[in-house]
C-alpha cells in the first residue's frame, strides 16, 4: 500500500467571499500565511517527518493558485500543477446556485458524480503508478470525493467523516491515506 498525504489548501480570499468555486487566481489570506501555514508546516515536520525545505520529490497541486501558494509557502520547491486534482466544474452550475455544498454533503452524503469519477481516476492512477506523488494539495470537495470513494471500496467506515464537515477537510488540514 502507498501512503499519501492529502492537504487542503490554506484559506484564500475566495473562501472569505464565498466565491471559491471556479476562482483560479485567489491568493492566500493573512490568516493563512500567519497561522495556517506555520501550523501545517509544524505538523508536516513533527507528525510526518517531512521538512518541506529538504523534500526532494515533486508535490502535486491543482492548477488553482491557492494550492500552489500553499505548497510554496510551506517550503516545497518542486511543485507540479495537475489538472485532475482541480475542483470539478459542477459547482459553478445553475443547479447548485445558492446551495451550501458542504452542508448538502454532510446532510445527504452527497457528492457530484463528476467528483466521484475524478476521485476514482485519481485512486486508480495512484494504484497503477501513473500518479506518483506522495503529497497532493487540492480542494475540500476533491479530497471529500477521494475519502468517500476509499470508504466505499473498503465497504466499511475506515475513514470517519466529521459530524459538521463530512469528508471535507478544514483549510490546510493534512490527511494521511493508504491506497
Amino acid at each position: 500500500m502507498t501512503k499519501i498525504l492529502l492537504i487542503r489548501h490554506a484559506e484564500s480570499t475566495a473562501n472569505i467571499g464565498d466565491v471559491a468555486f471556479g476562482n483560479f487566481e485567489a491568493p492566500l489570506t493573512d490568516n493563512a500565511l500567519n497561522n495556517q501555514i506555520p501550523n501545517a508546516r509544524k505538523e508536516l515536520i513533527e507528525k510526518y517527518g517531512i521538512n518541506p525545505d529538504e523534500y526532494s520529490r515533486p508535490v502535486a497541486v491543482s492548477e488553482y493558485y491557492r494550492t500552489y501558494q500553499t505548497a510554496k509557502e510551506l517550503g516545497f520547491r518542486a511543485i507540479d500543477g495537475i489538472e485532475i486534482i482541480n475542483e470539478s466544474e459542477i459547482y459553478k452550475s445553475d443547479e447548485l446556485a445558492g446551495v451550501n455544498v458542504i452542508q448538502k454533503h454532510v446532510d445527504d452524503g452527497w457528492l457530484p458524480e463528476q467528483e466521484l469519477a475524478r476521485a476514482r481516476q485519481i485512486i486508480e492512477n495512484i494504484k497503477n503508478g501513473s500518479f506518483d506523488y506522495e503529497i497532493i494539495f487540492s480542494h475540500g470537495m476533491v479530497i471529500a470525493g477521494i475519502l468517500s470513494e476509499l470508504n466505499s471500496r473498503r465497504g466499511l467506515q475506515t475513514i470517519k467523516p466529521d459530524a459538521k464537515r463530512g469528508f471535507v477537510p478544514l483549510q490546510s488540514q493534512i490527511i494521511q491515506i493508504e491506497i
